[in-house]
């Protein structure tokens, strides 16, 4: 893995996407960016975001909205629970500020570990996990692992620190990276510029794709 960690470095660098909200590492903006994401294609997201950010620019203005407010702008992205959390959520925030760490993340209603470790990796800058299921598919492919093998440890586990070979890089850096090669993954047309740099980091896929994770 050690290798691997420069050229997903690299890599990222070069061919990160320069998407809306990766342009402030602000708390608020990752975290409606990391709700409105979920269940949802980046594209589908892009413009509601834009919206979203125009009308409520900070947690104190959305803490101020009313429910039909932030519906009539959720409108269309469905799961319609995660605007309601948000904003119950924002009220939270808005009265007794932001949480500090990982525990305090996922005390807010919508919140889950993944979410939690993503606001706190890459706005925060603490190094704690943002592990979901795709991230455990890449790692599999890149380690070679079997699906049946595979297991990482409990993401809302504080003491989990990320592997001695990432401790160099930023921690949102690296929670991006990972979220940057699964959306190259997951293109339609099949194009993966960065399955090179997978197979180069792992092994040479000795067991049959299927029984590889994911």
């Amino acid at each position: 893995m050690a290798a691997c960690v420069g050229r997903l470095l690299e890599w990222y660098d070069a061919e990160r996407r320069n998407l809306p909200w990766r342009r402030s590492n602000d708390p608020y903006s990752v975290w409606v960016s990391e709700i409105m994401l979920q269940q949802t294609t980046v594209a589908a997201v892009i413009a509601y975001y834009e919206r979203w950010m125009e009308r409520f620019p900070d947690v104190g203005a959305l803490a101020e909205a009313t429910e039909e407010e932030a519906l009539s702008l959720w409108q269309g992205l469905g799961y319609y629970r995660r605007c309601r959390n948000l904003l119950d959520a924002a009220k939270i925030v808005s009265r007794n500020g932001w949480p500090k760490d990982l525990s305090g993340w996922m005390s807010l209603p919508g919140v889950g570990a993944y979410t939690a470790g993503a606001v706190c990796s890459i706005a925060l800058g603490l190094r704690v996990p943002a592990v979901d299921g795709n991230v455990e598919r890449v790692y599999a492919r890149v380690r070679g692992e079997l699906l049946h093998t595979f297991q990482v440890k409990d993401p809302v586990d504080e003491s989990v620190t990320f592997p001695v070979e990432y401790r160099d890089a930023l921690p949102g850096t690296f929670t991006d990276e990972v979220e940057v090669v699964l959306e190259g993954r997951l293109r339609a047309d099949g194009v993966f510029e960065a399955t090179t740099l997978l197979t180069k980091c792992g092994s040479r896929y000795e067991a049959a794709p299927e029984d590889l994770a994911g």
